[in-house]
């Protein structure tokens, strides 16, 4: 069986919130129809809620019959792992159950991790460097123009994932320290070889152009500082 997605999910906007799985994601993930989750969660709720609040979602579906409303459960580590005792043992839910417990213990992991003191000074000097990165772009798309490009504010977007490619980044607010470190490090370098090749007058094609030569470069020397393993 394949690796399974992400199944444990965890909001930073709201970091008082535990880590959840979902009805949807145990009824897809174990093969289980949703309808039979939802009601095993209906039927002991009471059972849910000695290990916290049952929280919910009302969310729209596609069906055959046209799109429904449809309540999602969040269930937290506990709650997750009880529901899990009132499945049939069978190979693909036993595969989900062993994911689900590492998946669980990762994120526990990555949210303690940041909330050290490392984590958050590097966050905030992240958001240092992130701006003058954002203000070397503004530059360079105002030398763009003047250029006669017509789609230089398309530069925002593609040097930025330009620079979460190189540093291995899928998304930051979910990036262990070591990988806010790595992008920190890129980012610098953006801001720098768009600043020398606006200073020195050169074409925006041939900025650009060097600077995804420049981070291509890089990948190899980077590769192995990125942390095998993501929550």
């Amino acid at each position: 069986m394949p690796k399974l997605p992400q199944i444990v999910f965890w909001k930073p906007s709201n970091p008082a919130l535990e880590p959840y799985t979902t009805s949807e994601v145990i009824a897809e993930a174990a093969g289980v129809k949703r309808r039979s989750v939802t009601h095993l969660i209906q039927q002991h709720k009471a059972d849910f809620q000695e290990f916290g609040r049952v929280r919910f979602e009302i969310t729209p579906l596609q069906t055959a019959g046209g799109i429904q409303k449809v309540t999602v459960y969040h269930l937290n580590e506990q709650q997750a792992t009880l529901l899990m005792t009132y499945l049939k043992n069978t190979e693909q839910v036993r595969t989900f159950k062993k994911e689900l417990v590492r998946q669980f213990y990762a994120m526990r992991d990555f949210i303690r991790e940041r909330q050290s003191p490392i984590w958050q000074d590097t966050r905030a000097l992240g958001k240092e460097i992130r701006r003058m990165e954002t203000d070397a772009i503004k530059a360079l798309v105002a030398h763009a123009e003047a250029q006669g490009s017509q789609h230089a504010a398309r530069y925002y977007q593609s040097i930025s994932r330009l620079a979460n490619r190189t540093a291995g980044v899928v998304e930051r607010d979910r990036a262990h320290a070591v990988e806010l470190s790595v992008l920190l490090m890129v980012e610098k370098i953006i801001a720098q070889e768009i600043s020398t090749g606006i200073e020195a007058g050169r074409p925006y094609k041939d900025i650009y152009a060097g600077l995804k030569e420049k981070l291509s470069a890089l990948c190899p020397v980077l590769a192995p500082q990125r942390p095998q393993e993501r929550p």
